[in-house]
């Protein structure tokens, strides 16, 4: 039988957050775009003036600060944001369980700092870095996780 419960599947990692909304368990994954969070200046305290935007073949990039790595102080900024977010969304009632699917250390982080209301709804929280997966893969990751628990 199939559960008419609204999940929200997080990946993470310390760059970027992206969000799926499975409206029935075990059914499609549909991607919420409005909800992905990059980690951006706010996260890169050093980043803030010196950002230029360029145009070369491929397109506008970014040159400067942009291409360094996030120091673990920034990550861990980046994913309270996260965290925030998804308690702001949980109170707004937007879902009922919640999947996060993280490298180790951020899923640390979410857990620590998701308020206790919020935390209270995860269903399923694996180590595993699925941020850049695609939705198939992503869906298959999700049972084989569930199945783990």
């Amino acid at each position: 039988m199939m559960e008419d419960v609204t999940t929200w599947i997080v990946t993470a990692d310390g760059r970027q957050a992206r969000v799926f909304e499975e409206r029935v368990r075990g059914g499609p994954l549909h991607p919420l775009p409005q909800y992905a969070i990059d980690a951006d200046n706010q996260d890169r305290p050093a980043a803030h003036a010196h950002r230029a935007t360029v145009r070369d073949r491929t397109g506008f990039g970014q040159h400067g600060a942009g291409d360094k790595p996030l120091t673990q102080m920034q990550e861990r900024r980046f994913l309270t944001r996260v965290a925030h977010a998804l308690d702001l969304a949980a109170e707004a009632g937007r879902f009922e369980r919640l999947v996060l699917l993280a490298p180790a250390r951020a899923l640390g982080v979410l857990r620590a700092e998701l308020d206790p209301k919020t935390a209270r709804r995860i269903e399923v929280d694996a180590p595993r870095d699925r941020s850049s997966l695609a939705e198939e893969v992503l869906r298959e990751a999700l049972q084989a996780a569930r199945i783990a628990r």
